[in-house]
């Protein structure tokens, strides 16, 4: 017995830790040697995110009628019913990163961000770069890490936390 409770107290701080990887600011290790490198995104990147789009679209066409429209108000309360009507569950990890480009498609629409390639010793990742800077977010993981864990997952949230961090940038670049 106690060895499952100190099983689960270990998943429970990896999670955590997963969690925080859904926002990556690098601003803080540009003292050490850069481990990571950029590549620019490229058709095969672009086709992943457009059937992204077209599988989770196929899903709120199905189970609600509707279908994203860009908006945020909009586009964010179908990705929290798909989750909160347990359309999409923890165990479907595609049309939860899936949902993460539509979360995307919304940032890059109200932020000064861009699609890179972010590479680094675990591998290649899609991300979202703020644009002039090395602050950098993972919006295809940042529902799925959540949801596969266990944890409720607040899109708006989720949203806003970026937007925060965002805000927090542009106030550290002036008062330098």
């Amino acid at each position: 017995m106690h060895t499952k409770t100190l099983e689960l107290s270990t998943i429970a701080l990896i999670s955590l830790a997963l969690i925080f990887l859904g926002f990556a600011s690098l601003n803080a290790g540009a003292a050490d040697k850069k481990s990571w490198h950029l590549i620019d995104f490229n058709e095969s990147d672009y086709k992943y995110l457009a059937l992204s789009r077209e599988r989770i679209t196929k899903k709120t066409q199905l189970f609600f009628g509707t279908q994203f429209h860009g908006t945020p108000a909009h586009d964010i309360a179908l990705l929290q019913r798909l989750l909160d009507g347990k359309k999409i569950t923890a165990n479907q990890r595609q049309l939860l990163q899936d949902m993460g480009v539509i979360l995307a498609d919304l940032m890059m629409s109200e932020f000064n961000l861009k699609w890179v390639i972010y590479h680094d010793q675990y591998g290649r990742s899609r991300a979202l770069q703020l644009k002039h800077s090395e602050s950098f977010f993972f919006p295809i993981t940042m529902i799925s890490r959540r949801a596969e864990t266990g944890l409720a997952v607040d899109v708006e949230t989720l949203y806003n936390k970026v937007g925060q961090k965002i805000d927090a940038y542009y106030q550290n670049q002036r008062y330098d």
